[in-house]
């Protein structure tokens, strides 16, 4: 089965779960990382070759950086 990581933290972003993000050097092997926190207490990384994306849609969402 095939699980579409991206489209479901976006659609979270879009439906104003997201809490607030930030960048750390390394989580969980991934480094860089954009790390997104939502409103339930789930947190969501992202890898750098994604991050002008998530910056756009955070932006335009008005999601703080932590």
């Amino acid at each position: 089965m095939y699980f579409n990581y991206h489209a479901k933290v976006q659609r979270m972003i879009k439906e104003k779960h997201a809490v607030c993000f930030e960048y750390l050097e390394s989580y969980h092997n991934i480094s860089p990382c954009m790390l997104i926190h939502f409103d339930d207490g789930a947190s969501y990384p992202i890898r750098k070759h994604k991050f002008e994306e998530y910056e756009f849609l955070l932006a335009k969402f008005d999601v703080p950086r932590k």
